[in-house]
């Protein structure tokens, strides 16, 4: 985790090396989802709702429904509802790693995000 993002190869025992990378998403460890929520003043918070414009905002990385029901503390049938409708709308896309379904934005909700910042940033200035 603290080599992020870079990876780690050692060489102990003669004949084996050992590869030691970042798990998917740690850059993300020390951000304070705080201020990934959004407040009754966010329009886009007021356009999807708080839960799911914080969804949105969370999938700058591709992330499980499990990851982010754990970061959002919601329950993973609540947050896979949201990822439905936010999928069903076109902001969102997944694909399928192993067992697991990873969800990211698509440039559509990367520039409703992005656009979403800059007003909040504008306004909270």
């Amino acid at each position: 985790m603290f080599a992020w993002p870079h990876f780690i190869v050692t060489h102990v025992v003669p004949g084996v090396f050992e590869l030691t990378y970042g798990a998917r998403a740690v850059g993300r460890v020390w951000e304070d989802l705080g201020s990934k929520t959004h407040d009754d003043g966010d329009p886009l918070g007021a356009l999807l709702g708080r839960s799911r414009a914080t969804i949105l905002s969370l999938l700058e990385v591709p992330m499980s429904t499990t990851e982010i029901a754990r970061l959002l503390n919601q329950t993973p049938a609540t947050t896979s509802r949201h990822l439905s409708v936010l999928k069903d709308s076109g902001l969102a896309t997944s694909w399928r790693l192993g067992r697991s379904v990873l969800y990211r934005q698509t440039p559509l909700a990367a520039s409703l995000t992005s656009v979403s910042d800059q007003v909040n940033g504008v306004a909270g200035g």
